[in-house]
C-alpha cells in the first residue's frame, strides 16, 4: 500500500470533496438511423471493406454531412468511385474514407458522380467508362459490337460483283 502500512497516511482523495464533472456532449451516437452509419454501412459493403465507426472515419462523412451534403450524395460519389476504382490495381488502395470524404477532393468527386449519374451509371472497364450506343475509337458503334465480328470479309459473297 502506498501509506507503507502507516494509518496516519491518507493517500486517497475524500470523494465528499470532488466537485461534479461537466458532461462534454459527445458525437450523436452512430444507430442505423443515423445518415452518418447507413453511408459507412454502405461503403464497407460496396467496397467491400470494414471500416470501423471510429472518431476519424465518421469525422470526414460528418464533415461532408454538416457541409450540407446528403447521404445520397456521399453513398453516389462511394459508388462512382467503386465503379471507376475496385478493379483497378493502381487505384482501389485509395477507396477509403479519407479518399472519398475528405473536404480536398469532395466536391470534384460529388461533380463527376453526379455526371455519371446522370449519364446511367456506366461501367468502367480497363479505365474506360462504358457508354452504351457510344462510337469506340474503331469508328464502330458498341451497341453492334460482337454482332459481325469474326466475319470473313476478304471475300466478295456469291452473287456479288467484284
Amino acid at each position: 500500500s502506498e501509506s507503507g502500512g502507516d494509518p496516519s497516511v491518507n493517500s486517497t482523495t475524500d470523494p465528499s470533496g470532488k466537485k461534479p464533472s461537466c458532461q462534454v456532449a459527445g458525437q450523436p451516437d452512430n444507430t442505423p438511423d443515423d445518415p452518418a452509419t447507413a453511408v459507412l454501412d454502405h461503403f464497407n459493403q460496396v467496397t467491400k471493406s470494414s471500416y470501423r465507426d471510429g472518431k476519424t472515419t465518421m469525422g470526414y462523412i460528418r464533415g461532408r454531412l454538416a457541409d450540407m451534403f446528403t447521404a445520397e450524395d456521399l453513398i453516389r460519389v462511394t459508388d462512382y468511385a467503386t465503379a471507376k476504382w475496385l478493379d483497378d490495381p493502381k487505384m482501389c488502395d485509395y477507396l477509403r474514407p479519407k479518399t472519398l470524404f475528405g473536404p480536398e477532393n469532395f466536391q470534384e468527386y460529388h461533380q463527376k458522380a453526379m455526371k455519371w449519374d446522370e449519364a446511367g451509371r456506366p461501367a468502367c472497364i480497363n479505365g474506360k467508362w462504358q457508354i452504351p450506343g457510344a462510337i469506340s475509337p474503331t469508328g464502330r458503334v458498341d451497341t453492334f459490337k460482337g454482332s459481325y465480328d469474326g466475319t470473313d470479309y476478304s471475300q466478295v459473297p456469291e452473287g456479288f460483283r467484284s
